[in-house]
């Protein structure tokens, strides 16, 4: 009898697997200072816990693992930088990422890690203090892990997308600590051998001989356009045939290995050259012009070269001029600043002297730095003179200086001022002081024009119009552009919120709210803590942002918004009669209801005011420029066809109480022929229009007006 047997089905593979890979795995205790770091953010918490573990864990998801570190160690990076720990933590993003390098199987991982250590390098570098007790231990390390690393790894971080020279400029300007950068030093010798030994590898010569014309060309197209070019010896062939007198003096200067002779042979040609650019006497002027045998679409017909000597020897001053900067600086650091003996006094005072004719030669003339220098001179011949004495005639020389500074550089303009600034109207419009100056704010360029998914705008955190204290977006933005052509209405604005885009009767598929919701979304996060953590009265501000992200955008500045007062404003009386012409709709800035002629200039403002003193007159401008501040504040009511509710017609229209209505996209104005069409009716000077600043329409004639008060 046959025994009955159980049939046994064999285990799937993915149960052999899980069987073999299941592990209990517990997070190092090394990576818990991250976890202290983190405890604060809950959601992000729990998160880097299960990212923790993935590293902890035998059988690694590399992937999975660069992906969590990088986002942890980038975008929540302001709390390692905030944090007297933070640079330990960033330590353990950076193990991880070489752990990553040294020990994935796959090349695209360790690709990925080496540009993921080469960017948190950056992103350190450009926002974090780097003090030797913060992050530049860190990042010596992280850069002697790299110089020390194999060659098969090196070559990682030679090709990463983050290129090692762009990273030695950045460190450059942040830090002087000597280890630090010499570190770096011979992180880009081995980064440029490697460069150029793969390059020299190659071995088509086609390749090698088109990057060596490049090179030619660039100098070339450098010589060409750039006085700072230096290169003199190669420039010097090209000027045999110019007539500029004794070239051969240029030479000896250009072969002289003697700095301080150099210097003065340079300075000494420089003069004979000035002395030839002022002088009185007039040089026949050379052209060559030639002539292409082939036309060709797009490409000039003839090409050629200009001269005449007074032209030539300019342009050949200004490249003495470069080379003598770089000469004069080198000769600088040469000076040893340990002792001072009478012998260092007597080279100081020579190269003083050379600097003193370079700035002679340049038109600054200080009689007080000679008589220095001359005090000087008959010092060092005087035995037993002090130290104290010799400091008092260098706190002299560094006064003398600073007084040159003042008179030919920080006040030049000081006598024109007074005579600039009462010539704008707009000061005395505005009632601002004459005695005022103008600030400038210098900050790093951004670039709202790089795409369409870039852009620039205005920014309120509450309706300018209403008042209260519930955050209410409104402004205006455009895509593609930079945020002076918002500010001065050269181009069509759209609005912020869809709230807004409904209370103007615009599109609010066009609001920054619907097509860049990232945007938008980090806007109104910053207001609220402003507004409401921080305790800002409303703000006004203006931002770019270079993409659609939340990461793209910047704040360029931000100031008190001035909120609109609620008055009795007009509003037109329709009644029980036909509905009037409507010639379009803009958006309403200030001012109530007004029926006015039109105007398009000053002049024909004072010619109505003239004849008919009582009539309101309507300004009608494509757009407005500051120079146009007389011409508003003159008439009654502005319409023009472009610019937002933040643009410069609106901002000025509003403070000088003016009815005012923007971004009329029917209107056409043809100021020249002091005609416009407006809603495809044409119409000239002395017509009747009516506008309505709170609606923003527009109507053909004049139409009834009552009072009311503005909501």
């Amino acid at each position: 009898m046959e025994e009955n047997q159980e049939c046994i089905t064999p285990p799937s593979a993915l149960e052999v697997n899980i069987a073999c890979t299941r592990v209990n795995v517990t997070i190092d205790p090394k990576y818990e200072i991250l976890l202290r770091l983190m405890d604060k953010y809950l959601g992000a918490f729990d998160g880097l816990k299960n990212l923790l573990r993935e590293v902890c864990h035998p059988y690694k998801n590399w992937a999975f693992i660069l992906k969590g570190a990088r986002n942890y160690s980038l975008n929540y990076f302001h709390v390692l930088k905030n944090n007297p720990q933070g640079p330990d933590g960033a330590r353990t993003y950076f193990d991880i990422f070489f752990e990553a390098v040294r020990d994935a199987k796959e090349r695209s991982i360790q690709t990925e890690a080496a540009d993921d250590i080469l960017l948190f390098f950056l992103k350190i570098l450009k926002e974090a203090d780097i003090k030797p007790k913060g992050f530049l231990p860190l990042l010596h390390d992280c850069l002697r892990q790299i110089a020390q690393c194999d060659d098969d790894v090196f070559s990682l971080f030679a090709t990463s997308f983050y290129q090692m020279n762009r990273l030695g400029e950045l460190l450059l300007n942040a830090t002087s600590s000597h280890e630090l950068l010499e570190t770096m030093a011979q992180v880009l010798d081995r980064y440029y051998r490697y460069t150029y030994n793969y390059w020299l590898a190659q071995e088509d010569e086609v390749d090698r001989e088109r990057v060596a014309m490049a090179v030619e060309l660039y100098k070339l197209l450098y010589q060409k356009y750039h006085l700072s070019f230096t290169d003199m010896e190669r420039h010097l062939p090209q000027l045999q045939a110019s007539g500029l007198p004794e070239l051969r003096r240029l030479k000896e200067a250009l072969l002289e290995k003697n700095p301080r002779q150099k210097i003065f042979k340079l300075l000494s040609y420089f003069e004979k050259l000035k002395g030839l650019i002022l002088s009185p006497e007039a040089f026949d002027v050379r052209e060559d012009i030639y002539r292409k045998r082939h036309f060709t679409v797009d490409i000039p017909s003839m090409y050629g070269s200009y001269h005449e000597l007074k032209f030539d020897a300019l342009g050949l001053s200004f490249r003495i001029e470069s080379l003598l900067n770089i000469l004069f600086e080198e000769m600088v650091e040469k000076i040893e600043p340990g002792l001072i003996t009478r012998a260092a006094f007597s080279r100081i005072l020579d190269s003083l002297r050379l600097f003193n004719w370079a700035l002679n030669l340049d038109g600054i003339v200080s009689r007080e730095m000679e008589r220095h220098l001359d005090l000087l001179a008959h010092a060092i011949e005087i035995r037993g003179f002090s130290s104290t004495q010799y400091l008092d005639i260098f706190r002299g020389l560094s006064q003398s200086l600073s007084n040159i500074v003042n008179d030919y550089f920080n006040n030049i303009h000081q006598g024109n001022l007074f005579k600039i600034v009462p010539e704008y109207s707009d000061r005395k419009i505005m009632g601002i002081s004459d005695d005022w100056g103008t600030a400038v704010t210098v900050q790093q360029m951004v670039f709202g024009n790089f795409s369409p998914s870039a852009g620039s705008g205005v920014f309120f955190t509450h309706n300018p119009r209403w008042s209260g204290d519930m955050l209410m977006p409104w402004g205006d933005f455009t895509s593609g552009n930079q945020g002076e052509d918002v500010v001065s209405g050269l181009v069509r604005t759209h609005p912020i919120s869809v709230r807004q885009a409904e209370n103007e009767n615009r599109d609010p598929e066009s609001s920054l709210e619907i097509l860049f919701p990232s945007i938008y979304h980090s806007l109104r996060e910053w207001s609220k803590e402003l507004v409401y953590q921080h305790r800002w009265s409303p703000q006004e501000m203006e931002f770019t942002f270079e993409g659609p992200r939340e990461g793209d955008l910047y704040f360029l500045q931000t100031r008190d918004m001035g909120m609109r007062e609620r008055k009795m404003e007009s509003s037109f009386d329709h009644g029980s009669g036909p509905p009037p012409p409507v010639l379009g709709h803009g958006i309403g800035v200030s001012g109530g209801a007004m029926s006015g002629r039109i105007v398009f200039s000053i002049e024909e403002i004072n010619k109505w005011r003239k004849d008919e003193p009582g009539t309101s007159l309507i300004l009608l401008r494509n757009d407005t420029v500051p120079d146009d501040i007389r011409e508003i504040y003159e008439a009654d009511g502005l319409l023009t066809a472009r610019g937002g509710s933040t643009s410069h017609a609106a901002i000025v229209a509003h403070r000088l109480g003016k009815t005012c209505v923007v971004g009329c996209s029917r209107l056409t104005c043809v100021e020249r022929d002091r005609t416009c069409t407006i809603g495809g009716r044409k119409l000239g000077t002395g017509d009747h229009i009516s506008i309505d600043g709170r609606e923003g329409s527009i109507y053909l004639g004049k139409l009834r007006i009552r009072e009311r008060e503005e909501g």
